[in-house]
């Protein structure tokens, strides 16, 4: 008997504990069941102990309105009545307006937590949606939020008065926008950027960001994985197949958004491609950072020059169509543009774009190109239609050549995930063989396997391998430093964080400067970084330091504000020409000694088939280009300079 009502008994108790929990209704539903119980009891009561109530009704009204407002309590007449108005006053209190006040507030903080953590959906059209959060997002953000005018004109809006942006992030809460909004500063602004909380590997996560109605889908990846950029990869293409098949409704693939992804391994590129059936842009991470690293270890200050156009400040790489001008020249087309400078053309060449930079100067503008220009801003690029007066030297076009550079030696110290790519395009400078001596931690067993894995087959490079931590001196001294012409430090991804990799570089470098300074040789030194803060930490000469994560940010932005421009960083990023490179003023005949103007001096380089985009002078103390190693691009074409044997003429170079 005990037991049936012991059962009894938590079964009511488990019922309304369900109840209860089962949100703000249930809440109020109980309230309002336990002041009707209380009404009914307390007018019984009432018409009992005063008989001047005409029915049980009145009796009742009266009850619910002494427990619901203590203010009714003076004017009862009679010790029971006063008793029982008193004793519905205080439960009034407790359960009415105490109970009241709680299931509010509990409801109201619900509504703010849910809010904070970003669980409601979106209703927008036309936006652009960042898919995880990564040290990448906050400068894609920002550089997006400053780009709205441009944004405006390049990105498929749909009857949008402005920019929208919608970030989906694993776990969000109020500490993480609380610093989204802290590291963004003048930048953040509430009617722009959205948060939301949510996987992209769930469809209603998805639907949370009303991704099936954005304009572009950016699928940035990480830099530091548990089990390595394997495993960003492999969850960055299993994203894109859930984009994918949430998507299957739509029958049209032009009505999708335009996906761009970052990958690590530039393998996997075809396969991430033929994930998603709509417009798609990837970027090869490694193949971008090691194409950037072997570039410099030819053209020392050439990141000073990427920084400009990948960053906000100064020139940028613009696109722009100019049907005025088709049928003519690209010789003749720079004189059209006063505060540009044409560098080529990208076209369309079925579902990809493609482009044709430093082409020929005879080449005669199509109907499918646009121009790429440097300059500050959009408007500068648009033409100014001028009688062009041929330039007579392009019909003697001069061969320049620069000496055989003899084998190139290069020290490697750390291990990354984009070394074999940096070996390969090593490989891919047909003029010059490369020596390479890696000095890392990673076994030589693992190395041997990702070699194996990635199919190195190298002609001009060979490789030598040290096992050993360059943090500590003596695995550092085993390496003979004076024999090296470069030493490259990679960012350890191994490490399991981009802190404790940058942390162990910046050790690693002071321990190399202080090796560096007992020797007569100092072999040129370039730094992988991860944070852009931990740049300042790092002082030398002959030092040139790139912030990896930074770069891949700044082409992710760029690429979703006009997606042609990934043909282009293609192209610029690679081993083969065109590129970009510093020729020595002494090179050109008849510029050493002379006050020249540019416009001059991109005379004289399209004698070589080249485009002068700018010049590098020996920065003086306390000016402008101290800071960036005396680059100076896209200048006024009316400025003029006496170029020394130390100053150099930055060109667009189609030919080594």
């Amino acid at each position: 008997m005990r037991s049936t009502r012991k059962k009894l008994i938590d079964g009511f108790y488990y019922r309304l504990e369900r109840f209860v929990l089962s949100g703000t209704p249930g809440r109020l539903a109980l309230m309002t069941g336990i002041v009707i119980l209380l009404s009914l009891g307390a007018g019984v009561a009432a018409m009992w102990a005063d008989p001047s109530f005409k029915n049980p009704a009145e009796a009742i009204w009266w009850a619910f309105l002494r427990l619901t407002d203590p203010g009714y309590l003076g004017d009862d007449q009679g010790n029971a009545k006063r008793a029982i108005s008193t004793g519905l006053t205080i439960l009034g209190l407790a359960v009415f307006v105490g109970g009241l006040v709680a299931i509010v507030t509990q409801w109201l903080n619900e509504t703010v937590r849910k809010l904070e953590m970003g669980l409601t959906p979106v209703s927008l059209e036309g936006h652009v949606v960042l898919l995880g959060w990564t040290d990448r997002t906050v400068g894609i953000v920002r550089e997006l939020v400053r780009s709205q005018d441009r944004a405006r004109q390049l990105i498929r809006f749909k009857k949008r008065k402005q920019l929208s942006i919608v970030v989906l992030a694993e776990e969000l809460d109020a500490s993480l926008l609380h610093e989204f909004k802290t590291q963004l500063g003048e930048d953040w602004d509430n009617s722009l950027i959205t948060l939301r909380s949510g996987t992209p590997l769930r469809n209603e996560h998805l639907d949370r960001v009303d991704f099936l109605r954005a304009a572009v889908i950016v699928l940035p990846g990480a830099d530091f994985a548990e089990d390595g950029p394997d495993a960003v990869d492999t969850r960055t293409i299993k994203t894109i197949l859930s984009i994918n098949q949430a998507a299957a409704a739509v029958e049209d693939r032009e009505d999708l958004p335009l996906l761009i992804a970052e990958i690590h391994d530039s393998r996997k590129v075809s396969l991430a491609r033929r994930a998603y059936r709509g417009e798609i842009e990837l970027l090869a991470s490694d193949r971008t950072t090691a194409c950037l690293i072997a570039q410099n270890t030819r053209h020392e200050g050439l990141s000073f020059i990427y920084r400009e156009l990948l960053d906000q400040e100064g020139n940028e790489l613009y696109i722009r169509k100019c049907p005025e001008l088709l049928g003519k020249p690209f010789h003749a087309v720079g004189a059209h543009f006063p505060w540009a400078i044409p560098i080529g053309v990208v076209y369309r060449e079925g579902e990809l774009w493609r482009s044709h930079l430093c082409p020929k100067f005879d080449y005669v503008l199509q109907k499918q190109d646009h121009l790429v220009f440097v300059c500050e801003t959009l408007q500068n690029s648009e033409p100014v239609l001028v009688d062009v007066t041929p330039y007579p030297e392009l019909a003697e076009i001069k061969t320049y050549k620069e000496e055989e550079p003899p084998i190139r030696r290069v020290l490697v110290l750390g291990w990354g995930h984009m070394l074999p790519a940096l070996l390969d395009e090593f490989d891919g400078f047909t003029f010059q063989n490369h020596e390479v001596t890696i000095l890392s931690a990673v076994p030589l067993e693992k190395r041997a396997r990702e070699f194996q894995a990635y199919g190195m087959d190298l002609e001009r490079v060979s490789v030598e391998h040290i096992e050993g931590d360059y943090t500590l001196m003596t695995d550092l001294e085993r390496a003979d430093l004076e024999n090296f012409d470069q030493v490259i430090m990679l960012a350890s991804e191994w490490v399991g964080t981009a802190e404790e990799s940058d942390a162990r570089t910046i050790v690693g470098y002071l321990l190399l400067r202080e090796r560096l300074e007992a020797l007569s040789h100092h072999p040129k030194i370039i730094v992988e970084l991860t944070d852009e803060s931990n740049q300042s930490l790092l002082t030398g000469d002959n030092t040139e330091i790139i912030i990896s994560a930074e770069l891949e940010g700044h082409m992710l932005a760029q690429v979703t504000l006009r997606p042609e421009l990934r043909a282009v960083f293609d192209t610029l990023f690679g081993s083969r020409p065109p590129m970009f490179d510093f020729r020595p003023a002494a090179s050109y005949p008849d510029v050493i000694g002379e006050e020249l103007e540019f416009e001059a001096l991109q005379r004289i380089a399209r004698k070589y088939e080249e485009i002068a985009i700018g010049v590098r002078v020996e920065p003086v103390e306390g000016d402008d280009q101290e800071t960036n190693g005396g680059v100076i691009l896209n200048p006024d074409k009316h400025s003029s300079w006496k170029l020394t044997k130390k100053d150099d003429l930055i060109v667009l170079m189609r030919r080594q």
